[in-house]
């Protein structure tokens, strides 16, 4: 457990020191811009995935559950379009 946690905290050191020697402002934000979507297109793939794993199971009340679902977790009116292309399907 202990080795565990140096190898940790030897990675983050060494992601720090990496992060440090970058002069270029313009990389920073580039790759914190490249992080953050990562990160949100995991989440939104990850729901995606959950709700068509609900699917195989509840057939018949899936349409409706699960587009209230979908209006829960996208706010906006372009992605709730997509969420129902995606569901119609």
């Amino acid at each position: 457990m202990k080795e565990g946690i140096d190898k940790v905290k030897s990675e983050v050191k060494a992601k720090l020191l990496y992060w440090n020697n970058i002069q270029s402002k313009k990389v920073k934000v580039a790759l914190i811009f490249l992080f953050a979507g990562l990160v949100a297109l995991k989440v939104f793939t990850t729901v995606l995935t959950f709700d068509w794993l609900a699917s195989l199971f509840n057939k018949t009340v899936q349409s409706k559950h699960t587009s209230r679902t979908f209006n829960r977790w996208l706010g906006s009116a372009s992605l709730h379009i997509l969420a129902n292309n995606y569901l119609a399907r």
